[in-house]
């Protein structure tokens, strides 16, 4: 056990070898390795002097901040597992769109799997910063489509249902489809998802703001004036709505948990809940 659940946070397990069998694993990974072939490789020949592990430990401290690429080549097998460990696909809540994404800490492996996708003919992938990490994402429906496709026949796993339902989406209802994905996926963003009501407020508010857009390209001042007026008003209720059906779902979990014997840590602070 890696970690005990508390409140939301749900316990998680952790896959740990040491010894010969860490130097067994190492020397199988490096095979099938792209950014941490050569971690791996001191792994697998990890030495007995204290002189050389003390020097191995710096380098691989260096390595981990700066990490560089091997000439391994990038396959959809490889894909479809760094997917699985790191990507995610989401439903715009505005628009019948999906987004497919990878989220590092630096861009150099974003960057091999961004080159392989365009040497598939897979062209609209981009790499963005989100501040703390690197995102390589497309909202192209055939990339999405595409991309989808090439990790099922490689081996998706772990998120091969979500994949299953963004390709069947065409025969079900856009705010359908998301919120069946919301059911297959972790509990990350469970309380700041839009439910079915505030997709549709955010998509009204999205629709006024390209009206908006148009009368002020064509000089209109008066529309333009009460459309703010009235985005303000509609943002405002939005905001509300969307934070009490967050704390209703916070409280429903709770009770939730507390049926199933959950235990406060902190009685005399924490919030009857009804």
């Amino acid at each position: 056990m890696h970690g005990y659940g508390r409140g939301s946070q749900k316990p998680t397990v952790k896959w740990r070898v040491c010894g010969r069998a860490a130097r067994k694993v190492a020397s199988e990974l490096v095979k099938a390795s792209l950014i941490k072939t050569e971690q791996l490789r001191i792994a697998a020949e990890w030495p007995s002097c204290w002189v050389k592990r003390k020097e191995l430990v710096a380098l691989m401290l260096e390595l981990k901040h700066n990490p560089s690429c091997s000439s391994w080549k990038c396959s959809w097998s490889y894909v479809a597992g760094f997917f699985d460990a790191e990507g995610h696909v989401t439903a715009n809540p505005c628009a019948r769109s999906f987004r497919v994404a990878l989220t590092q800490k630096h861009d150099e492996v974003l960057r091999v799997i961004q080159s392989f996708l365009e040497n598939k003919g897979i062209a609209g992938c981009n790499i963005r910063s989100t501040g703390v990490a690197v995102r390589l994402e497309t909202s192209r429906r055939e990339a999405v489509r595409k991309i989808l496709q090439e990790m099922l026949a490689a081996g998706l796993l772990i998120k091969r249902a979500t994949a299953e339902l963004v390709l069947e989406s065409v025969l079900f209802d856009h705010l359908e489809t998301r919120s069946k994905m919301i059911a297959l996926s972790g509990k990350q963003s469970r309380y700041i998802r839009l439910e079915a009501e505030g997709c549709k407020r955010a998509a009204d508010i999205q629709k006024l703001r390209c009206k908006l857009y148009r009368h002020a390209s064509n000089g209109q001042l008066t529309e333009v004036e009460n459309i703010q007026q009235l985005l303000v008003v509609l943002t405002q209720n939005h905001e509300l709505l969307n934070t009490e059906a967050r704390y209703h779902l916070l409280r429903k979990d709770i009770r939730s948990l507390l049926v199933q014997g959950a235990v406060p840590t902190r009685r005399h602070v924490l919030a009857k809940v009804p």
